[in-house]
């Protein structure tokens, strides 16, 4: 094995603790979630490939794809770094209010639930439940009110929160056992469904939560959580193919399903082994849609205009990368390389880094309440960056961020009249 790749993965986890350091391990902001997820997708993927490659042989390893990546990804977060040292600002603290806790906090988080039961409702009846790949009768005209549904999903998964929140605040294991509770039920809920993003996307994010409140035991915590992720991983991947066995799965077969699940960032590399030797940049290609991607889906398709959300899906099938029938997300660093080069690569992620170091300092003015139920409504698109196209990107730090902080707003101000 190529021993420069150990030297990359070392060097991009050392670079990713060094940011996650001069921002004090917040990693419940919206720098440090995104930035923890470009870091577990980027080095510690790439890491779990080169392993199940040398003991399991599921993965097939090209050095140059693999050192490609990481090299990306080290200048992507020395940029983040850079940034971050020459606009430093002293840490702005939460606006501190009484911290009593209100009689009527509990009956107005867990009246959120209704959200949630009113999305499941919506999905079964509009034919939407299962994921498309083990549903022949998915309802693609209904596509056009997913947002809507998502919305209202997440809303849904508040009170996951919000009693984890009341936890940390009062001490009462009873509060996260309620949260922990409602967790599973949730997830279970729509597991049968094959859609991992439903069933479990939220579950990153309560686990960031609640690593960065917790003050012992964070390594076994994130031990547990990262065994229980995987296994629903797997669990899911294993519904969308309609004649698997079970029983007949090894160990080593169930760590190749998950390898190649967590492995997308791998297209960065591939993007550039292609571009420009054999495709040349497409610079600034069907980056006319970002004058109207702000529209949401059901009013761009009202005004007859075309889809652009799998513009980063369609480029790797037309370079060749992925098969007709796929959708293989090209990655946000893939698409900064495959439209300027390396110029791309820095210039795009020195504006990403600010504008998102802006975002952050925006919302910690913001009550410690505020900055949670906002950051919950909004994960579901930071937390996905470092996968995502420059336009849904572009939709993710406008359209999406302004949603989330009015929701965020009167939401908070509905579940505590002094907001703390």
């Amino acid at each position: 094995m190529n021993i420069d790749i150990y030297l990359y993965v070392v060097a991009s986890l050392a670079l990713s603790m060094y940011f996650f350091k001069l921002i004090e391990y917040n990693f419940f902001t919206i720098r440090g979630i995104a930035l923890t997820y470009f870091t577990i997708f980027y080095p510690v993927v790439i890491l779990l490939v080169v392993i199940d490659s040398i003991i399991f042989r599921n993965s097939i390893i090209n050095p140059t794809v693999i050192i490609n990546t990481l090299n990306a990804y080290i200048v992507f977060i020395i940029v983040f770094i850079v940034v971050e040292l020459l606009f430093r600002i002293k840490r702005i603290r939460y606006r501190k209010y009484s911290t009593h806790l209100e009689s009527q906090y509990n009956g107005r988080v867990i009246f959120f639930v209704l959200f949630f039961i009113i999305a499941f409702i919506i999905r079964v009846k509009l034919n939407l439940y299962y994921h498309v790949s083990i549903n022949p009768d998915y309802n693609l005209s209904a596509n056009i009110y997913q947002s809507i549904v998502n919305r209202l999903h997440w809303i849904g998964l508040l009170p996951v929160f919000l009693m984890q929140y009341k936890y940390f605040r009062t001490g009462k294991k009873m509060y996260s056992f309620i949260s922990m509770f409602l967790a599973i039920l949730m997830v279970s809920l729509y597991i049968p469904s094959g859609s991992r993003t439903t069933a479990f996307l939220f579950i990153p994010i309560f686990m960031i939560y609640t690593f960065t409140e917790m003050k012992k035991n964070k390594l076994l915590f994130v031990i547990i959580g990262a065994i229980s992720l995987s296994v629903l991983v797997i669990f899911s991947g294993k519904l969308r193919v309609t004649d698997q066995d079970f029983s007949d799965s090894t160990v080593g077969d169930d760590i190749g399903v998950l390898v190649h699940r967590l492995s997308d960032s791998l297209v960065t590399g591939k993007i550039m082994e292609k571009v420009p030797s054999e495709y040349n940049y497409r610079n600034f290609n069907n980056m006319d849609a970002l004058l109207y991607t702000l529209f949401p889906s059901f009013i761009r398709s009202t005004l007859g205009v075309k889809e652009n959300s799998l513009d980063g899906v369609h480029y790797i099938k037309d370079i060749g990368l992925a098969p007709w029938w796929s959708s293989v997300p090209v990655t946000l660093i893939g698409d900064f390389y495959s439209r300027f080069g390396w110029y791309g690569v820095v210039i795009l992620s020195i504006i990403l880094s600010i504008v998102l170091k802006f975002l952050d300092n925006l919302i910690s003015k913001r009550s410690k309440l505020f900055n949670l139920i906002f950051l919950t409504l909004y994960s579901a698109y930071v937390s996905q960056m470092y996968i995502v196209d420059l336009q849904i990107l572009f939709v993710s730090i406008t359209r999406e961020f302004i949603i989330a902080y009015i929701l965020a707003f009167f939401i908070t101000s509905f579940v505590r009249k002094k907001v703390v």
